[in-house]
């Protein structure tokens, strides 16, 4: 349940470069299939949980499973089983799937993928279809030859935080999306197609704000309650907690479902506020809290210290670079997550908890699309530090693809309801997604906040949002008023109204044309001369920092590198990348 590759026997491949991509992310061995006609898998069960990736029936027909998933609120193994059989009868339920997960069907020689309908378990494929994995990794590894750069790609990693599929950072390998299974037909090989519920396209409520909530609270409770057996089965729950509203909200969740919840959070040498929060709301709980040291940062670190770093974070991250998840970080690590988990084997965390807040915090019905995209896909300081003709082709390439996710045309006009799908079926898929599949390689790991029946039930809620978080600071003070009266990062509690300066601040964010403000905020942005305070001490210490900044400033990205320097999540994204690109120009031919 950690990670496969399947392959078509006799397809050329560098099987042994495969085997140590695998062996560097922490796994052992494999189990090795041949499910079906000339197909291969190799299954990699999760390192830190004994679970079994393999249901049979008895009767010649069995399933692979992968990710985290229940099925009718069972259990591991009573969801495989259930699984497989109402599929052999034709009956598999997807509204009763929840997780995000990859399951391989296999009956009288035949194969049948089933993923999770928002794409979280992310799948890949070559030119041939002639190699799927879980591992984009061991796709790089496995070609017999180098793969051809994707420029487009790089620089739209670079600009927006991650890559919208089907594409990736090399021509020849893509991601299975809703999109890629279009072009996918393999002798014996199926993709089941996925039910899309029309509902996901209605954010029009019914009710008021109060009702709004209570339908809200009613979806998550219906969720938690699926994953009850799972979560019992695994030992309990482990949540990271720190001073906001998404990691408050869930750890109120799986409290009220989970009989065994267990938090932890960063200590640093001088205390922060999460960690003052966090540690008065477990008391508040009465949750056991892990305090886990904040390790060196990447400036601090010697050579050899970095390169360790970088040698435990890359395989783990599956050689993707996403948003802020950058490589240098020992945040990033396989042994931090490790660390992080200690005995609990079942992971969730609260990425896009943002869909019950106005993540775009503006209350313009329509905008112009590309200076949204500026502003809030890309940022201030993000798109002022590309050239002009590099920024407008990117632009141009990020919403092509988004009009085919969305299946609606954004080009020119973008209502809000679309900026909250691009938000959840671009942003989470795309990007959030990847710590997902990191994690699911060591033990159970879910992001509620992004599944798909959630998704479905927070479009809804958007009329009622408003321009900061009194939404899901109402579910937060339903779920426990005490919880809820506990100070925030934010500077208050939750059960209490926004400071009238605060309203004012967000409504004038909230109506400023994005145009205006994507004129006035590089100027603030860039206004401080020379480079972010990490970027010497890492030039000077780290030899990989100096090829990455090399390589990064051709003028084929066509980055502006004096203003990349300033932009810290920037920098260390765009270096990322550099170092990717370099430790597989092996595969790769730059």
């Amino acid at each position: 349940m950690g990670a496969f590759f399947l392959y078509r026997a006799g397809t050329n491949l560098n099987l042994p470069a495969v085997e140590a991509i695998f062996e560097a992310k922490g796994f052992s061995q494999p189990n090795i299939y041949q499910p079906g006609g000339d197909w291969i898998l190799w299954s990699y069960g999760k390192q830190l949980v004994v679970a079994e990736t393999f249901y049979s029936d008895g009767a010649g027909n069995f399933l692979f499973a992968f990710g985290t998933f229940a099925y009718w609120g069972f259990g591991r193994r009573e969801s495989m089983a259930a699984v497989l059989k109402d599929y052999l009868k034709q009956e598999l339920d997807q509204d009763a799937l929840n997780g995000a997960y990859g399951l391989l069907i296999c009956t009288a020689g035949n194969l049948a993928f089933v993923t999770d309908r928002m794409n979280l378990f992310h799948l890949f494929t070559n030119e041939e279809q002639s190699v799927f994995s879980s591992s984009f990794a061991a796709m790089l590894k496995a070609a017999p030859g180098s793969l051809s750069l994707n420029v487009p790609a790089v620089i739209e990693n670079a600009l927006i935080g991650y890559i919208i599929g089907p594409e990736t950072v090399v021509s020849d390998v893509y991601l299975v999306d809703e999109q890629h299974r279009q072009k996918i037909h393999c002798p014996k090989l199926v993709f089941l197609p996925h039910k899309r519920d029309e509902l996901i396209y209605d954010a029009e409520p019914s009710g008021g704000f109060s009702e709004c909530v209570t339908k809200q609270l009613e979806s998550l409770d219906l969720y938690f309650r699926s994953l009850k057996a799972l979560a019992t089965e695994a030992g309990g729950m482990e949540v990271g907690l720190s001073g906001g509203y998404d990691s408050r909200l869930l750890i109120l969740l799986a409290r009220r479902h989970f009989g065994t919840v267990t938090a932890h959070t960063h200590y640093h040498r001088k205390t922060t506020v999460d960690e003052t929060v966090a540690q008065q709301v477990a008391a508040a709980l009465e949750i056991p809290l892990k305090l886990c040291e904040a390790a060196k940062q990447p400036v601090e670190m010697e050579q050899n210290e970095f390169e360790a770093n970088l040698a435990n974070a890359a395989p783990f991250s599956d050689m993707r670079v996403v948003h802020d998840y950058s490589w240098l970080s020992y945040f990033r690590t396989r042994t931090y997550r490790e660390i992080v988990l200690q005995d609990g084997r079942f992971a969730m965390n609260g990425l896009a908890g943002e869909l019950y807040r106005n993540h775009d915090n503006h209350l313009q019905g329509i905008c112009d699309t590309r200076e949204w995209v500026k502003a809030r896909v890309m940022g201030p300081g993000v798109f002022s530090s590309a050239l002009p003709r590099t920024l407008e082709a990117s632009i141009d390439h990020t919403l092509a693809k988004a009009a085919k996710v969305l299946g609606e045309p954004v080009q020119n006009r973008i209502t809000h309801r679309q900026t909250r799908r691009y938000f959840g079926e671009m942003f989470s898929v795309y990007g959030a997604a990847v710590r997902l599949n990191t994690d699911n390689q060591l033990a159970y790991s879910l992001s509620p906040f992004m599944d798909y029946p959630l998704r479905v039930a927070s479009y809804r809620a958007l009329p009622y949002l408003g321009l900061a978080g009194r939404f899901e600071a109402e579910m937060i003070r339903r779920l426990d008023p005490s919880v809820a009266a506990i100070a925030s990062s934010y500077g208050r509690a939750f059960d209490s109204a926004e400071p009238v300066g605060r309203r004012i601040k967000y409504s004038a964010r909230g109506l400023l044309p994005y145009r205006w403000q994507n004129t006035l905020t590089p100027v603030r942005m860039h206004r401080r001369a020379g480079a972010c305070p990490i970027y010497g001490p890492l030039l000077k210490r780290q030899p990989l920092i100096r090829q990455a900044v090399e390589l990064m400033r051709d003028p084929r990205f066509g980055f502006k590198w004096e203003r990349v320097i300033q932009h810290d999540v920037l920098l260390q994204r765009v270096l990322s990348l550099g170092i990717m690109l370099i430790k597989n120009q092996d595969c790769i031919r730059l």
